[in-house]
């Protein structure tokens, strides 16, 4: 058995500020300026797609996003922590990002259609630890053993109406100490933003929003984006 493929980022430079990223038939779309209407389809019969999920690397102001979100939108409901639903001594550990997958994927799975919901560290979120994991020969994740992973993510996923992506950058990163392993961060972010451009993987997810910026614009940019202003 062979040793997790890791997928490595390309050598582009990212584009600094708000902005879409839009899922089309062939592949990912134009990068266009916030504040433009969703694109048709997003909203179908006057019902709301409302299974937003926040995705991003450690401390890049995700919990920051979703309580500010769910102040100013009172009929979202916030998920709970996954550390509270899992038994691992070691939240970081590849098996406690293994346990947290299958808890958040088995809960998106199960949720209602038409549920308002919001919700940080979904199943991407885990698959990319346990790839910067390994990257930074943390851990080893075998095979078919990461077959399974990524099966269970993909059709998790498929239930996320919108992921909202928060990129490390620079200028607006929070900063951490070294006890919290800043390399790795680094690297979950990079792994991350790679899966977001993989089809299997978030094809099935309704649209994707990356939002940089300063973390006080990012809920305008959000109300915006699902036009809830």
């Amino acid at each position: 058995m062979g040793k997790i493929p890791l997928r490595r980022c390309g050598g582009g430079s990212r584009e600094v500020g708000s902005f879409i990223r839009r899922q089309s038939t062939d592949g990912w779309g134009r990068r266009e300026p916030l504040g433009l209407p969703a694109p048709a389809g997003l909203l179908a019969s006057g019902v709301r797609l409302v299974r937003i999920v926040v995705s991003g690397t450690h401390a890049v102001g995700k919990s920051t996003l979703v309580s500010d979100f769910a102040m100013s939108h009172p009929q979202f409901q916030v998920l709970t922590d996954h550390f509270d639903l899992v038994d691992v001594p070691d939240h970081a550990s590849a098996a406690s990002f293994r346990d947290q997958l299958a808890v958040a994927a088995e809960r998106l799975l199960m949720l209602e259609v038409g549920a308002d919901v919001i919700a940080e560290r979904e199943p991407l979120d885990f698959i990319a630890d346990l790839e910067a994991s390994v990257r930074r020969g943390l851990t080893t994740v075998f095979g078919p053993v990461w077959e399974a992973l990524r099966a269970t993510t993909t059709a998790a996923m498929a239930h996320v109406d919108h992921l909202v992506v928060l990129p490390l950058t620079g200028a607006q990163s929070i900063w951490v100490p070294d006890e919290e392993d800043p390399q790795l961060r680094t690297a979950m972010d990079e792994q991350l933003l790679d899966l977001c451009n993989d089809e299997e993987v978030v094809g099935g997810v309704g649209s994707v929003v990356e939002l940089t910026g300063p973390l006080e614009d990012r809920l305008i940019h959000l109300a915006e984006w699902l036009n809830l202003t």
